[in-house]
């Protein structure tokens, strides 16, 4: 049984155990539909003939029904609407019907603080740790990479671009463990932070032409840092991604999140891999194994956990084109910044 049929029960058991009758009828169209057992049966009349109706209710949501196939909720309702209960179901059928509705409602407030969040906080990037001083526009001077992929366990490679971070690429499969290596300085961050700040903007417009970092409900961007110390991917975006003020709870940011068509986008797991357990065990896919999720890392720090990853990218230095490039949009951005401080002067 599913987890919101689960919590339908929890939520409503002490309603049922007052209104429910476990009938002739009802118990001939839960057997009959395979939702109980003739043992099943036999338990829960001894029930009623030994304690309470009540009591036999109670042991049907909590010990039988919630252990049975993923179909038995909805073959309960039915069963409820054919043996005069009708009521019954229509009690839970709406609380379903509002429970998706403030679900519904809970997501698009976490989509929206989240690109809100990167729209503000990614927008520039310093290209000089020593020099705080300086920040650039991200968009203004961001280079698309070239990726090296490595494309069988001998170590062969071709070259791909960002457009292709999440197309199929040794299966038909959509990658779900990704990792781009490189040395220190070479643009990794860079890369998460755009493909952050792009979702944020919400839409590509269709510019993309493949499966691109739009096609993903919700991104979530850390630091590996941000893992340490924490329980779960749910506890570590209430702590870094949202204000403290924000009031979804970490319960159903987990439901949200697993719902949900989700990229985890992590960076610089060299520098946070020590005694990072959570970390650990999403890229061993212990937790969260049907999401997608990114990894950037310097070379060899993940040696032990490469048959963990579908696709492997190296980010090159930069060829010519790319270093003519990038001075070119450096140099627009410096001098377009002096001109309006000197207009400023005037």
């Amino acid at each position: 049984m599913e987890d919101h049929h689960k919590e339908c029960l929890l939520k409503n058991r002490s309603f049922m155990c007052r209104e429910i009758s476990l009938s002739t009828g009802l118990f001939a169209k839960l057997t009959e539909s395979g939702v109980i057992t003739d043992e099943h049966l036999q338990k829960l009349q001894n029930i009623i003939r030994n304690e309470t109706m009540a009591a036999a209710v109670l042991y049907f949501l909590t010990e039988l029904l919630p252990k049975r196939g993923p179909e038995a909720f909805d073959l309960f309702l039915k069963a409820l609407c054919e043996s005069e209960q009708r009521h019954v179901a229509e009690r839970l059928k709406q609380w379903m019907s509002d429970d998706c509705s403030e679900d519904a409602g809970t997501f698009e407030r976490l989509r929206s603080e989240l690109q809100s969040y990167y729209k503000r906080k990614l927008a520039s990037i310093r290209p000089m740790p020593w020099l705080q001083s300086i920040y650039l526009n991200l968009t203004d001077v961001f280079v698309e990479r070239q990726l090296k992929l490595k494309t069988n366990y001998k170590g062969d490679e071709r070259i791909v671009t960002m457009d292709d971070l999440f197309t199929p690429q040794e299966t038909e499969e959509i990658p779900r463990r990704l990792l781009i290596e490189g040395n220190p300085g070479i643009g990794k961050s860079t890369i998460c932070q755009t493909l952050a700040h792009e979702w944020g903007k919400q839409s590509c417009g269709g510019h993309c032409g493949t499966l691109c970092v739009h096609s993903f409900d919700l991104v979530l961007y850390f630091h590996a840092g941000d893992f340490i110390d924490e329980e779960s991917v749910a506890h570590a975006v209430q702590k870094h991604l949202l204000p403290s003020d924000c009031r979804i709870t970490t319960s159903e940011l987990q439901g949200i999140i697993e719902a949900k068509n989700v990229l985890i986008i992590v960076d610089a797991f060299d520098e946070a891999n020590a005694g990072n357990r959570t970390l650990d065990r999403l890229i061993k896919g212990d937790i969260l194994r049907h999401k997608t999720l990114l990894i950037t890392s310097r070379p060899n720090f993940l040696e032990n956990k490469q048959r963990h990853f579908e696709s492997r990218f190296t980010v090159e230095g930069y060829d010519e084109e790319e270093q003519l490039e990038h001075v070119k949009q450096l140099s627009s951005t410096f001098i377009v910044g002096a001109q309006s401080a000197a207009e400023g002067e005037c």
